[in-house]
């Protein structure tokens, strides 16, 4: 009887990786993640908006419904210990699918993603979130294609299936689309110069069209499309952090890796329509939004088809620093997110103390409208469910009815800006929750009876209640 082979390389790679990612859950969307999950657990999906008095009424088509769900699960089994289990065990399936598809040896394939990962670091540190899910069925989507390209396997009808659940699960399917659009394009290429019969066409431009297909299956068929124009056009890089343009270095290193790759497979006569536009595409992204950085990154280094160096009295040393420096890194997140995670006075998590703990126990028992601070939002739908917030994570691209993003619209009035406080009237506003020093607490302070509020407590954050 033959017993199993195992590559204890492979293993050991992937065991200090799961180490590596076993984050602290720190997704300041939490809150509201977890309340949309658990209503939808009751029977009562987020169809409407139950957590905001300002534009109380907009019908938000979010794709969501799988990620919320799974956070609810998750959450209620073991606290955020078991979200960072998760996440941990997701991260690892995006780096085995990564691992099985790059084309080169073992040594070669931890060189590649341990850059890969260390580049987009920045990002993946934040842990689970629901951009981590879309980022393993992008993986997928482009490691299917691209053992599809000469010639399509069965394996590539997981495609349709895959996008119905990814259209349910985050936003970030469109990312999906584009790989499968660019993939159409190349079919129309390469059957224009024949190099793929009528067969291998149809078959794979109807596995396209059935993907598509499979996105509308969702509780608001195309309205998800209208919200996601609506998201892009949205000048989002101005106001949030993460949709900023990627920083000059990093800029510089992905154009360079795009040039060096068109000269490569040009001179190697290599060059590809599917994975040429695939790195000029994911490249764009990452340049104007930093949050698409590992999007690049680990779609580059699938696609990359280079002869492997002959490194054989290398590899035991490159293996060794490798492992030694991802076993390091891992045994300190571990220590760091059971501590963070670890019940506290004021919070269920240490962690948690980013926010205004204490200060939000004073509406546990209240009722009313709170206009508060934006990362302060997805925390006080999850910890104050009796109370109605002004805005959270996720209504930045949401229009107001003056033709703004509501961002640009919370942020007027937390500046103080002309009109501030009759707008929060004429919402109908009973607290403000806001950070100790911003511009609209630095005019309250002083004499905050001058327009119409009292301070009633003050700490890591301050609160004011109406009088008028």
């Amino acid at each position: 009887m033959l017993r199993p082979r195992f590559n204890w390389t492979v293993i050991l790679f992937l065991s200090t990786i799961a180490l590596v990612f076993f984050l602290p859950h720190a997704d300041t969307d939490f809150g509201w993640h977890y309340r949309c999950g658990k209503l939808l657990l009751h029977g009562n999906p987020c169809l409407d908006n139950k957590f905001t008095y300002f534009l109380a009424d907009y019908k938000w088509a979010y794709p969501s419904f799988l990620y919320d769900a799974i956070i609810a699960i998750t959450y209620n089994i073991k606290g955020f210990i078991a979200l960072s289990i998760l996440g941990s065990i997701i991260f690892t399936a995006v780096v085995y699918v990564l691992y099985k598809n790059i084309r080169g040896p073992d040594y070669l394939k931890i060189i590649l993603i341990s850059s890969a990962l260390y580049l987009s670091w920045g990002i993946l540190h934040a842990g689970l979130r629901s951009q981590v899910i879309s980022l393993l069925f992008l993986v997928i989507t482009i490691s299917l294609i691209l053992n599809s390209l000469d010639k399509p396997k069965k394996s590539i009808w997981i495609l349709p299936p895959l996008f119905l659940i990814w259209a349910n699960t985050h936003a970030g399917f469109i990312l999906g689309l584009t790989v499968i659009s660019i993939y159409a394009l190349h079919l129309i290429f390469s059957r224009f110069k024949k190099e793929i019969d009528n067969e291998h066409f149809i078959k794979s431009v109807s596995i396209y069209i059935f993907s598509i297909c499979a996105t509308l299956i969702n509780p608001f068929t195309y309205r998800i499309y209208e919200e996601l124009y609506r998201h892009f056009k949205t000048p989002l890089n101005t106001t949030i952090a993460e949709w900023v343009p990627t920083n000059m270095l990093l800029s510089i290193l992905i154009v360079f890796l795009v040039i060096a790759y068109f000269i490569y497979t040009t001179s190697s006569k290599k060059l590809n329509v599917f994975k040429s536009l695939l790195i000029v595409a994911f490249a764009v992204i990452a340049l104007l939004a930093r949050r698409n950085i590992p999007v690049f990154f680990l779609s580059f280094i699938v696609v990359l088809d280079i002869p492997a160096p002959d490194a054989k009295k290398l590899k035991p040393v490159i293996s060794i620093a490798l492992f030694s420096a991802f076993l390091f890194l891992g045994i300190n997140n571990v220590y760091k997110t059971i501590v963070q995670n670890q019940p506290s006075t004021l919070c269920e998590a240490k962690f948690l103390e980013r926010y205004p703990c204490k200060e939000t126990e004073y509406f546990r028992d209240r009722t009313g409208t709170v206009f508060n601070t934006y990362e302060w939002g997805g925390y006080l739908i999850w910890k104050i469910p009796n109370m109605k917030i002004f805005i959270d994570g996720r209504m930045p691209a949401w229009s107001t009815p003056n033709g703004v993003d509501s961002y640009t619209y919370w942020l007027e009035i937390l500046q103080t800006k002309e009109g501030w406080d009759k707008k929060l009237d004429d919402l109908g506003t009973n607290y403000l929750f806001i950070g100790s020093g911003t511009f609209m607490d630095l005019l309250l302070k002083d004499d905050p009876k001058k327009y119409g509020y009292e301070e009633v407590l003050r700490g890591n954050g301050v609160i004011y209640r109406r009088i008028t």
